[in-house]
């Protein structure tokens, strides 16, 4: 029995510069042999900006510059430069419940047709002081996909989460 499996790991720091602007590095990788993807790992850095801080609502602007190697299911592996694009939105609906929306575009800066673009919405709502539910839905647009393989994936989940008492 073949089950639909994808995995994505991200880790991402950021060091503020001054209010609202910050420098930042990112690793990921990504497995997803439904779309083609053996293995995909990508770092960038780049510059982000952060809007004001009001009470609920937050809006978030990201570009930077990366390299990405992608071992394909039966095609070649790519290794190539990328530009990057995300913008965030956060929405605090409640003490203990947001909602964010985000889009991403990453680019091939050396074939200007190989790109791909993402969006992530995702509600998470505080269960007890230590126990957090959160839903998601990906929506995953790849310009040039393995041959074989589908331009869009799409993938709902939802998890539950422990939290660190504060």
């Amino acid at each position: 029995m073949t089950q639909a499996r994808a995995t994505t790991v991200q880790a991402r720091h950021g060091l503020k510069v001054r209010e609202h602007l910050e420098v930042f590095g990112r690793g990921a990788y990504a497995r997803d042999r439904f779309a083609g993807i053996d293995n995909r790992a990508a770092v960038d850095a780049g510059l982000a900006y952060t809007t004001g801080r009001p009470p609920r609502h937050q809006l978030a602007f990201e570009g930077g510059v990366g390299f990405t190697a992608k071992e394909r299911v039966a095609a070649q592996t790519l290794r190539f430069a990328t530009g990057t694009g995300t913008a965030r939105y956060l929405w605090q609906v409640a003490p203990g419940t947001e909602l964010r929306e985000e889009v991403a575009i990453i680019a091939d800066l050396g074939e200007g047709r190989n790109w791909r673009a993402a969006n992530t919405a995702a509600v998470s709502v505080a269960l007890t002081q230590l126990l957090s539910l959160k839903v998601s839905n990906d929506v995953e647009y790849r310009n040039l996909p393995v041959f074989g393989f589908r331009r869009s994936d799409m993938r709902t989940a939802a998890v539950v989460l422990t939290l660190r008492a504060q």
